[in-house]
């Protein structure tokens, strides 16, 4: 694409152009769920406006498998993870993305796409923007890394997976955390606006490699998805990379693009201002509304009392007359359980440890988790509060009756955590 969006575009330009274009529209449409995922509940409506295009997408994904794939099962629930299904819808919406470039360049002989490019551009910018912004923001409050994981401090550190790893890692410096927070909002900034959308994508694309990087390199599912981000970011600042390598390595002067308006109409230029001005402090509010939910959710729920690690004592459990042929079940050493108590993790006399996953809503003083190996393993625990730090638990693992005695870490005091959120200058 040549540095002028003014410009006629040679067939070649043309194809690439439409070519990336139409592939943005569909990947948004199609696989990104950014839009009602993140403000599905603010705004149902949306919800009911994505559905179409869900359907359209498991349809075509039912018959990408009924033809070529042959596989059992088809989930395309969620297409941003690294998900089997996420490359084929990919690889799918690209194929047809050239099909349709080259039909539309073959009949299409227009040389200008100025105001088509001014569309997509705006497209690209605010999805981009609003994605930067989200995960800007949720690093700003803590909430994408944990510090204090407690499913992954009971393992020991030869036992994590790279992502449980870098999960934990990230999540001990609060200063990190913000700081990358702040390396997503400010380029999210720029990209809202035309006249600094180029600098934004700049920034943008540095910061996305490198947690492209990251993700390759400690095997975060989300690869997919920041390539995508990058491959946007990089659509966003194509009017002027001729310009960027002719001021950076050639050391040439010269003069950025001025990409068009979408809404050129001058004595209409209030309005504009009033609804670009709405939906960015919409999308602020309903983002800082969330966080600040997302906290109050944490300290409100029901088991917040008793999240963290827990080391066990006076562990006793009584057999079911119909399980005593089966060998004695090993008794538990320590216990995980987070403030959510969506999953629970049991680290037994042998150091063997075993995640079980919540099976209802759970309730006060009451809790029941089931393995997602074996749908009839389930356990039933109810806990009662001895001491400031010390818990009482009974109930049954599966057909047995439990009983035992917890004391709950302090993992503040830990070396991981003493000094959490501390800078040490002198040694």
């Amino acid at each position: 694409m040549k540095q002028n969006t003014s410009e006629e575009l040679t067939k070649m330009e043309r194809f690439m152009f439409r070519l990336f274009s139409v592939y943005i529209i569909l990947y948004i449409l199609f696989i990104s769920d950014f839009i009602s995922n993140f403000f599905g509940e603010a705004f149902p409506i949306l919800q009911n406006v994505k559905r179409p295009f869900n359907f359209i997408a498991n349809t075509f994904m039912n018959l990408i498998n009924s033809l070529f794939i042959h596989r059992n099962s088809v989930d395309t629930s969620s297409l941003v993870p690294d998900f089997y299904w996420a490359y084929i819808a990919a690889l799918s919406l690209f194929l047809m993305s050239i099909i349709i470039s080259l039909l539309w360049t073959i009949f299409d002989k227009r040389k200008n796409h100025q105001v088509l490019f001014g569309y997509v551009h705006a497209i690209a910018r605010y999805y981009l923007a609003f994605i930067l912004s989200f995960y800007g923001i949720t690093k700003l409050f803590g909430f994408q890394f944990e510090a204090n994981s407690q499913n992954a401090l009971l393992y020991s550190l030869p036992d994590l997976s790279p992502h449980q790893l870098f999960w934990s890692f990230m999540g001990v410096s609060k200063s990190y955390q913000f700081f990358g927070g702040l390396l997503e909002i400010i380029p999210a900034i720029l990209l809202v606006f035309r006249r600094t959308a180029t600098l934004g994508s700049i920034i943008a694309i540095a910061v996305l490699l490198n947690v492209l990087m990251l993700d390759i390199g400690y095997d975060t599912p989300l690869k997919l998805f920041l390539f995508h981000l990058i491959i946007i970011a990089l659509y966003i600042l194509s009017h002027d990379l001729k310009k960027l390598f002719n001021l950076f390595v050639l050391k040439q002067t010269t003069a950025l693009a001025t990409i068009v308006p979408v809404f050129n109409l001058k004595r209409l230029k209030w309005l504009y201002i009033i609804l670009k001005s709405g939906l960015i402090c919409g999308f602020i509010f309903l983002e800082l509304k969330s966080q600040i939910a997302a906290i109050n959710e944490t300290n409100d729920a029901p088991h917040s009392l008793i999240a963290g690690i827990h080391k066990i004592t006076e562990f006793q459990l009584s057999q079911d007359s119909s399980s005593k042929g089966r060998g004695n079940q090993l008794d538990w050493k320590k216990i995980a359980l987070p403030s959510d108590a969506y999953r629970f993790s049991v680290q037994f006399s042998n150091d063997s440890i075993a995640t079980y996953f919540l099976k209802s809503n759970p309730a006060s003083e009451s809790m029941e988790f089931v393995s997602k190996e074996d749908s009839s393993y389930k356990i039933k625990l109810d806990y009662t509060r001895l001491k400031s730090d010390k818990w009482q638990f009974t109930g049954t693992i599966k057909k047995d009756s439990v009983r035992f005695i917890s004391t709950k870490i302090n993992l503040n005091k830990s070396n991981l955590l003493k000094d959490y959120g501390k800078a040490i200058w002198v040694y």
